[in-house]
């Protein structure tokens, strides 16, 4: 899952998937972690509830690492692309940013130039 990096990709978790996934958790629990359910949620006895159709998007997987990085992607490449700066200089000016004791583990992967010209960021490996 690491290094799945588009939608078409993935399959997408469907209410009748995940109910199938949830049976198999029940009956094997170490597979926990390959589906991400660890149990029924709390919420399952409401009559029209399910969790992947009743709740909210998720902001922090929908935007942070979703939305976020295609549109910081596209942006580099529109300004290595207009001769705003060459993308070798992004390139080198991303990677050697110097961050603080703070950020160091929350740093960004390496980029590679190609990735600006492919207009793709890679999240953590």
């Amino acid at each position: 899952m690491k290094h799945i990096y588009k939608e078409s990709q993935t399959l997408i978790r469907t209410a009748e998937s995940h109910d199938i996934q949830l049976k198999h958790v029940e009956n094997v629990p170490s597979d926990k972690s390959m589906y991400g359910i660890n149990e029924a949620s709390a919420l399952s006895f409401i009559s029209s509830f399910h969790p992947i159709t009743s709740l909210p998007p998720d902001l922090m997987h929908d935007v942070m690492e979703g939305i976020m990085p295609k549109l910081t992607s596209c942006l580099l490449h529109v300004v290595a692309s207009n001769s705003l700066c060459t993308s070798s200089k992004i390139y080198q000016m991303i990677n050697k940013f110097t961050y603080g004791s703070n950020d160091r583990r929350d740093r960004p992967t390496v980029l590679k130039e190609k990735d600006i010209s492919e207009k793709v960021i890679r999240g953590k490996h």
